[in-house]
């Protein structure tokens, strides 16, 4: 099952990362943005790895 990803800008350098279960948002993950561009350009492969693991 895919889990739906909810990125939160927390100040202009880093984004939280959460998951949605379908019964809460999970935080995962404060990452900066110069981690989070190339998320964004392939996210599938590594936000499925990294949403995957259990807080």
């Amino acid at each position: 099952m895919m889990h739906d990803v909810i990125r939160i800008p927390v100040t202009g350098r880093y984004r939280l990362l959460c998951r949605d279960d379908g019964e809460q948002v999970v935080p995962v993950k404060v990452i900066s943005h110069e981690d989070y561009n190339p998320l964004s350009r392939s996210p599938k492969r590594f936000l499925s790895k990294l949403l995957s693991r259990k807080p």
